[in-house]
């Protein structure tokens, strides 16, 4: 059986994610929590976020991806092939950076009319259903769309933006770090940051941006939250400098 990897905006430790964790272990799916704190509202920001997580994991599986401000709307819903993984969530602009990547192997829109779907709950009635059937083997092909098609496709807005803040403060964009000299500054709260290696380069409190361990240009501070001292969050710009 394949494993099913989880990301959604619920948070952790709450009723909702509970729920799903019911529903794949009365199936016996093997599943890990691989982020419940994406950005919420963000789709297209998780989306950027969900793509280079994902370019770091080996072993591809299942993955069922939730940030769905429009639940229950007229959005519809999709599986993407990526890789060799198999994602099932909203066709929202989640997807749209995977598949501007080029290495779509086929997108396949999703009916609900086989489930009982709640009006505001798709991640529990619908999305993990799916994606439990795909962890057994098992699919029901549906009809099939370019990845041009998906929603957020070549909607570039995010790149220069925070797109998460992790528990430190730290603040990752969107930009890909190989984009980026080491001799480039980026403005960001009124700041001007130059690149560092790694965090303790830095004087405590200070600021720097760096290349983080997903492959993201990063801003930081040394033993302090740079999202307090530059007033950032979620949806941030930035400005790269030569």
């Amino acid at each position: 059986m394949t494993p099913l990897a989880l990301f959604t905006d619920y948070g952790m430790g709450n009723l909702y994610v509970g729920q799903l964790h019911w529903r794949l272990a009365r199936q016996g799916i093997n599943f890990v929590d691989l982020a419940h704190d994406a950005p919420r509202f963000h789709p297209l920001a998780a989306g950027h976020l969900l793509r280079a997580l994902l370019a770091q994991m080996q072993d591809p599986g299942v993955l069922v991806a939730v940030v769905d401000p429009g639940v229950g709307g007229s959005r519809g819903a999709v599986r993407v092939d990526w890789r060799g993984w198999r994602l099932v969530g909203p066709d929202n602009g989640l997807f749209a950076p995977l598949a501007e990547t080029g290495e779509v192997d086929r997108v396949v829109s999703l009916d609900p009319s086989r489930f009982r779907c709640s009006n505001t709950f798709h991640g529990r009635d619908w999305f993990v259903p799916v994606g439990i059937e795909l962890a057994q083997g098992r699919e029901r092909d549906q009809g099939e769309i370019p990845g041009e098609a998906l929603v957020g496709f070549g909607e570039r807005s995010w790149l220069e933006r925070v797109i998460y803040v992790d528990g430190f403060g730290n603040l990752m964009t969107g930009l890909a770090g190989s984009s980026l000299k080491e001799s480039d500054r980026i403005e960001i709260g009124g700041k001007d940051v130059g690149y560092l290696r790694t965090f303790c380069e830095a004087a405590a409190g200070g600021l720097l941006w760096y290349r983080n361990s997903i492959g993201l240009v990063e801003v930081a501070a040394n033993q302090a939250s740079a999202s307090a001292l530059l007033g950032a969050g979620i949806g941030t710009s930035i400005r790269v400098v030569d």
